[in-house]
């Protein structure tokens, strides 16, 4: 009987630590489902953020300048005859000026959309980081002119970063303009780099106006409108940092900013220096 007793109270154990280990399982296999929705509805949500940011930028961003183009080159056209010769040089340069910020947004736009689309993987060599801001220095020099603003470029030793060449150059490129849009005439930029036992950190740094601390977090994310004007009334809409946070990421590194209201701001951004290999 006792024997008995003890193979009941046995088989009963067995089939009640079965039970548990199967209710068990299925409550992680639920959480774990759970986890992933979560996470999917996360994705969703950062993807419709994006959307809608997007379409945002080319309702308002390249709408609003492309109708000015085609409002003052109508006027132009029509009312040639009856402007001076400096009205006409002035709505000239109005045109120009349009022109040449809706075709950097419009370049930032599809450089971005690409990589999203295709989800486009760098090809990373290695390359000295004083070239590379010497090459986009060149390239911004008349922008810095009109301003009378001194670049100096201090990255002089031969730092290595390995990272797509193409997309290093448009980060540098965006910061370098974005400094030259925030900061007044006669002002001051400064490119300079540090490296340690992996990564070269190039700074770009700048005498401008500063970002207020409510608006620093803001900057490199796709679904807040960070827009403002620079100096001489240049319009920006922030979306060139968020491309240049994706590059930089996808090249193995991270961006920063230090910036107090007006006195200036520092952009620095991480690149590797080697290829890295993950065990």
């Amino acid at each position: 009987s006792l024997i008995g007793l003890t193979l009941v109270v046995f088989l009963a154990l067995a089939m009640l630590y079965n039970r548990y280990r199967y209710s068990r399982q299925r409550q992680d296999i639920l959480n774990e489902k759970n986890l992933q929705i979560e996470s999917k509805n996360t994705k969703l949500e950062e993807l419709n953020a994006t959307k809608d940011r997007f379409f945002s930028i080319i309702a308002h961003d390249l709408r609003g300048p492309i109708s000015s183009l085609v409002s003052l080159s109508e006027m132009l056209d029509t009312h040639f005859s009856s402007y001076t010769s400096d009205e006409v040089r002035s709505y000239i340069h109005a045109i120009h000026n349009s022109s040449s910020q809706t075709y950097s947004l419009l370049d930032e736009l599809l450089e971005w959309a690409m990589m999203q689309l295709k989800n486009t993987d760098p090809i990373p060599r290695m390359h000295c980081a004083a070239e590379i801001c010497d090459s986009v220095i060149t390239t911004l020099a008349p922008l810095a002119k009109s301003k009378n603003i001194y670049i100096k470029n201090n990255v002089i030793d031969k730092l290595p970063v390995y990272a797509d060449r193409n997309m290093i150059n448009t980060v540098v490129r965006n910061l370098i303009a974005n400094a030259l849009k925030f900061t007044p005439h006669n002002g001051t930029i400064e490119i300079f780099a540090e490296s340690d036992a992996n990564y070269t950190t190039i700074h770009v740094k700048d005498s401008g106006i500063g970002i207020n601390d409510d608006e620093l977090t803001d900057l490199f994310r796709i679904d807040k409108n960070v827009s403002r004007k620079g100096t001489d009334g240049e319009t920006g809409t922030g979306f060139g940092l968020t491309l240049c946070k994706d590059l930089v990421k996808k090249n193995g590194g991270e961006i920063f900013v230090s910036s107090k209201r007006n006195e200036g701001s520092d952009f620095y951004f991480q690149i590797p220096q080697k290829k890295i290999t993950h065990i």
